[in-house]
């Protein structure tokens, strides 16, 4: 089965500090992959570098097999985005700026009002469809931005903190779109700091630190893994075992952590 992603040794130095530090990983697919850690550990540069949007100082990335750097437009066009800052134009109304989106994607203007409608009322958004989306609300952009990232039904997902600024209502249909797009096989790669909502969505997770990643585990192996490295008994869920993992890095320093192929 070939690799939906494969990271190799990718790093990103800045003034001579390593945000990301030679990460390497492989992404089959189907694979929910929850990428967590601290603030400042290096997740969104990670991301934003496997999107194509920020430079790599060195290192590769191949997406449905291609070289990223070579092939930018054609991953692209497979792939969707919801990065951190969301990138939206203030000045289009929510209709514009999805039809605009659906076209960069080579959808006809038919299908692409067809999926908008279907979507707009999905996320209750039908009635802000003429609103500049300068004048929505941090929540409703989300929301738009989420519909912009996979009305072209994209085989690959990368999500930056995709719940941000959400009420609970849009939370949950935010969850259950996802869920639908994991039924159907679609491979995803997440950050967030919700770590229950990464642990019943996620079948994958990679922790990293300092640009590090000091733990990759299959979701239903994740204490098997922890217990080499935590003195504790098995953690019950996620947030536990993050927070027993980032306790015991603070006590052992970095050598004991770096991921052993």
């Amino acid at each position: 089965m070939q690799n939906i992603l494969e990271v190799s040794n990718l790093s990103k130095i800045y003034i001579k500090q390593p945000v990301v530090d030679s990460v390497s990983f492989c992404v089959t697919p189907g694979t929910v992959l929850a990428v967590i850690g601290p603030n400042g550990a290096g997740k969104t540069t990670l991301l934003n570098m496997i999107c194509g949007a920020l430079k790599t100082t060195s290192g590769t990335v191949r997406v449905f097999g291609l070289d990223a750097t070579e092939n930018e437009i054609a991953i692209k066009k497979r792939m969707g985005i919801i990065p951190e800052r969301q990138l939206l134009f203030d000045q289009l109304t929510c209709e514009e700026q999805i039809v605009f989106t659906a076209s960069l994607y080579g959808l006809s203007l038919q299908t692409a009002e067809m999926r908008m409608q279907e979507m707009l009322d999905l996320f209750q958004l039908a009635d802000h469809r003429h609103k500049r989306i300068g004048d929505l609300s941090q929540g409703m952009a989300r929301k738009v931005s989420f519909i912009c990232a996979t009305i072209h039904d994209p085989e690959l997902l990368i999500f930056d903190e995709p719940w941000q600024g959400l009420d609970p209502v849009a939370f949950q249909l935010v969850q259950d779109h996802l869920k639908q797009f994991i039924s159907r096989g679609r491979t995803m790669v997440i950050t967030s700091h919700n770590l229950s909502v990464v642990q019943n969505i996620a079948n994958r997770v990679i922790l990293i630190d300092a640009g590090r990643i000091i733990l990759d585990s299959l979701m239903h192996d994740l204490t098997h893994h922890a217990k080499s490295i935590t003195d504790s008994d098995y953690p019950k869920d996620l947030q536990r075992l993050y927070l027993e993992l980032i306790d015991t890095r603070k006590h052992r320093g970095v050598a004991s952590w770096l991921k052993q192929e």
